[in-house]
């Protein structure tokens, strides 16, 4: 996956054409879970992440599984469940054992769990796998005392993880890494999703929230000592973490992250001043970004009122020739064009110092949920009359994902509707099909057979077991 998504526009809300420029690498987004992932792993796996990732691809499985042996309790797990995995007798092994240890419970002496596998695309795979090996800790340290001792297989790589056994230490230790990896693996997921939810404005704001969460974090392993396993990776994180603050912040001529943020009405230009106000090259950088892309649309909407003003408004006068000299030319009048762009200049700073009362406003009437909700349903209702250049600037800018895991889904659904015995569709059959299943998936459309299936649905009868 390239870990980018470009900039568009939505012309069909938009009267300017912001797009005439050329799109190079300065106008590419970043996507915002490409880089919580990257920062993640570096909180997981310390310093030197893509060495170790590239190194684990070009190893063979013997020298994969020594190079998790040193990555603490979350390499010791990943090569248990490798272990596990890799053989149909021991995974039947595993599952016997879940049933031993709950067979004085008549409700769960029949179910079992699989273990996890750590896919190592992304970091995620590694919280689930912890979450799953916390769960069944009873029943992995006693596979490991009964059956890990017969079980090593000079054949299979990495089966003498079955018989190294896991100190109480590092189960803790394995504890508060998944209770650490909780808030940013729900912090992923918010970003994620469609509409207001995977917004561009969202990524500054979660990568702040992460920022604090880990600066937290390395206060409190201060008073740890030197020796917990946590202590390096945080401060490798927070180096990541200031890495991409300088990348999608500071280097661009404009950031589009920036801009994003201040055009959400409950934070302007004020949210950069309040958390950023020990940094104060940051958030100049935003403000000027802002200034920016508002000159922009400026000059580009006095440019379509000077396609429209350049129409010929002189007209003959009645009359011979000193009649026609008393005639003015109507396109060099200069003081409504004046007018226009002050109060368009003075639209910026306005909406920078209305915030207050228009969190007033709308207390006051009960509508508090415009501003913490979706910031365009805020600009539809409110914005659009009092501040008419950015609202276009929003319905923009809004738009934007803040990554690119909505693109991905379109292609995974469109794997399954071009399988490789219908790879003769046309462009146009392909869109028209993804367009109506998402269409249909999400009400927009009505259809018979949807009404004929929750019909046949609710019409089940749900048998009753007798005892």
């Amino acid at each position: 996956m390239w870990p980018t998504t470009r900039l568009t526009t939505i012309r069909r809300h938009s009267t300017i054409d912001l797009i005439d420029m050329d799109l190079t690498e300065e106008h590419r987004i970043r996507c915002a879970a490409h880089i919580i992932q990257i920062i993640v792993k570096a909180v997981i796996y310390g310093r030197g992440l893509s060495k170790f990732e590239l190194s684990l691809s070009q190893a063979a499985p013997q020298e994969q599984f020594e190079m998790f042996r040193q990555q603490g309790v979350v390499g010791r797990l990943h090569n248990f469940v490798n272990a596990v995995l890799a053989s149909h007798k021991r995974r039947e092994a595993f599952m016997t054992i879940q049933k031993d240890l709950n067979d004085d419970d008549p409700l769960w002496a029949f179910s079992t769990l699989n273990l996890v596998q750590n896919g190592g695309v992304r970091w995620h795979s590694v919280y689930r796998m912890l979450l799953r090996c916390l769960e069944l800790k009873d029943s992995i340290n006693l596979f490991i005392r009964k059956r890990g001792g017969s079980t090593v297989d000079s054949y299979l790589p990495g089966s003498s993880a079955l018989s190294e056994p896991i100190s109480e230490d590092e189960w803790d230790e394995a504890q508060h890494l998944a209770d650490f990896l909780r808030e940013f693996y729900e912090m992923t997921k918010r970003i994620e999703g469609g509409g207001a939810q995977g917004s561009l404005w969202m990524t500054i704001v979660n990568l702040q929230y992460l920022y604090n969460e880990l600066n937290k974090m390395k206060d409190i392993l201060k008073d740890e000592g030197s020796t917990h396993y946590l202590k390096n990776g945080v401060l490798y994180g927070i180096e990541k973490l200031l890495t991409y603050w300088e990348k999608i912040v500071i280097e661009p001529e404009v950031s589009y992250y920036a801009v994003a943020t201040i055009l959400h009405p409950r934070l302007r230009l004020l949210w950069f001043k309040d958390h950023w106000r020990r940094h104060t090259i940051w958030h100049k950088k935003a403000e000027a970004s802002m200034e920016i892309v508002f000159q922009r649309y400026v000059d580009a909407e006095e440019i379509d009122e000077e396609e429209q003003l350049a129409e010929p408004t002189r007209r003959k006068a009645p009359g011979g020739l000193y009649d026609r000299t008393l005639t003015v030319d109507t396109s060099l009048l200069t003081g409504v064009r004046s007018y226009k762009r002050a109060r368009k200049a003075t639209e910026l700073a306005q909406y920078y110092d209305a915030i207050g009362p228009d969190i007033e406003d709308a207390e006051q009437v009960g509508e508090e949920s415009l501003l913490y909700g979706d910031p365009l349903t805020w600009w539809q209702k409110v914005g659009r009359e009092t501040y008419p250049t950015l609202y276009k600037i929003a319905l923009d800018f809004l738009s934007i994902p803040a990554t690119s895991c909505e693109c991905e889904r379109a292609f995974s659904g469109g794997r399954r509707t071009v399988t490789f015995e219908r790879n003769l569709l046309s462009g146009s059959t392909i869109e028209a099909l993804q367009l109506q299943k998402d269409w249909l998936k999400k009400g927009l459309m009505r259809s018979n057979l949807k009404e004929l299936v929750d019909y046949i649905n609710s019409r089940k009868k749900i048998p009753t077991v007798t005892p």
